[in-house]
């Protein structure tokens, strides 16, 4: 039998899996409903482990907030880096994210950052802070009334989805995100 003392550690791989324990469980109870033993349980380690990573529940909910924010920039990141249009390409790879299949309810992240953005008013000073910065890193390309107005609608595609539910079928009509796209390729001032 291995000792606590003999057995290597690994911080970042304990990190990880305590983030990833906290998002499963807000996706399954609610972020309200988070608490630092159910998700020390939940990620093998024990409370006084996860309180030396995480000094408190809100610290663990920022990092939880924050590395969903990461996956959401590199996701944006890839898309815009796929589109060889220039004009508009940020608005584009917006909403293609907002129409994948991770993002509209497929992965329990997404549907944790659309929850908590709702519920909690310092994480969605959080999350408009930061689409502010992306918006205004891509003002040259993406400065239009009609690119607003896009965004704007798949925000609202986004907000229909995310309970992580297929209750937004119906409602969200077919061939939408086509006709977003297409309306980037058109946009004036």
């Amino acid at each position: 039998m291995i000792n606590a003392y003999q057995k290597k550690k690994q911080p970042d791989l304990v990190r990880r899996e305590l983030i990833s324990a906290a998002i499963e469980l807000s996706y399954e109870k609610g972020l309200s409903a988070l608490t630092v033993q159910a998700v020390a349980e939940k990620a093998g380690v024990t409370k006084g482990g996860l309180l030396h990573h995480f000094p408190s529940k809100q610290k663990l909910i920022l990092e939880v907030f924050y590395s969903i924010l990461l996956e959401i920039e590199a996701q944006l990141e890839e898309f815009m880096s796929a589109d060889p249009v220039v004009q508009g390409r940020f608005t584009r790879a917006y909403v293609r994210l907002a129409f994948s299949e991770d993002f509209n309810g497929g992965s329990s992240a997404w549907v944790t950052l659309g929850v908590s953005i709702i519920a909690e008013p310092n994480l969605r000073k959080i999350w408009f802070d930061w689409l502010k910065e992306r918006q205004l890193a891509n003002l040259e390309t993406d400065n239009s009334i009609d690119l607003s107005l896009v965004r704007i609608a798949t925000d609202g595609v986004w907000f229909n989805q995310v309970d992580g539910t297929k209750q937004s079928e119906g409602i969200i009509p077919k061939g939408l995100e086509d006709k977003l796209i297409a309306m980037t390729y058109l946009n004036k001032n």
